[in-house]
């Protein structure tokens, strides 16, 4: 008995004491798609807190920084936000593999082992920075296509400038996150919309009439007006009471 307990301290001693900085790599077998190969650089910086880089190197070269990343012990966890993902798995005894799950809208495993010099994949170069548009333009979606989402789709996204372009593409998304974005608004100011709108999901594709990545202003903008264009929306602003809490 004394012999397992102390095999079962020098186990968690070696796990805690395990630096996982370094490149990782796996692969993510979407369904219905081509595999994707993922890399993954954890790093120390110089209070010992963990960051992460994440990369999908099929689709680009652009990494994307964890906004957390964690190890208590042999457990592993990362937030991306940039791409609504969430990684989490658990360190190996030998603390050369990583067995987890990546999880973005659906969750699928993503094992990660540890890579040498020798067998570390390629990582594209990055895109170049994205060219802003001018600001003495009038913004407009000189090209835009919308069609109901998948049923079967999971998660949502609204993106600008994916790949180095200046579409914006919405994946899954219903109007009324759309509508609450490019307005500002609190979900609890929004009122009158009918079921679909919270309810129905769309794809958007749209390309803007000038070259560079709108801004945040330019981009709402062009979304007010395809939305009134292509959903025929209409809205109007009027004072009513809600209940909020005020920071005292």
């Amino acid at each position: 008995m004394t012999k397992s307990v102390f095999a079962l301290l020098v186990s968690a001693i070696s796990l805690l004491g395990q630096n996982i900085s370094g490149t990782w790599q796996g692969t993510l077998a979407p369904p219905d798609r081509p595999a994707l190969r993922i890399v993954v650089k954890f790093t120390r910086a110089a209070d010992e807190s963990l960051k992460a880089d994440f990369y999908s190197i099929d689709q680009t070269g652009q990494a994307f920084p964890a906004s957390a990343a964690t190890q208590q012990g042999s457990n592993v966890k990362l937030t991306i936000l940039p791409i609504d993902g969430v990684y989490e798995g658990k360190l190996a005894a030998d603390g050369n593999s990583i067995s987890g799950t990546f999880t973005q809208g659906a969750a699928l495993p993503l094992n990660l082992v540890k890579a040498t010099q020798q067998s570390a994949w390629a990582i594209p170069e990055p895109p170049p920075p994205p060219k802003p548009m001018p600001t003495n333009v009038k913004p407009a979606f000189e090209v835009a296509t919308s069609k109901p989402s998948r049923p079967e789709a999971t998660g949502n996204s609204i993106l600008v400038g994916r790949g180095g372009s200046n579409l914006l593409t919405t994946t899954n998304t219903p109007l009324s996150q759309l509508i609450i974005m490019t307005y500002g608004l609190h979900p609890r100011q929004l009122t009158g919309l009918p079921s679909w709108a919270d309810n129905d999901k769309y794809d958007i594709t749209a390309k803007p009439n000038s070259d560079g990545v709108p801004n945040v202003d330019q981009l709402k903008e062009m979304i007010r007006d395809l939305l009134a264009d292509r959903f025929d929306l209409k809205m109007h602003k009027e004072k009513r009471e809600l209940t909020a809490y005020a920071i005292t």
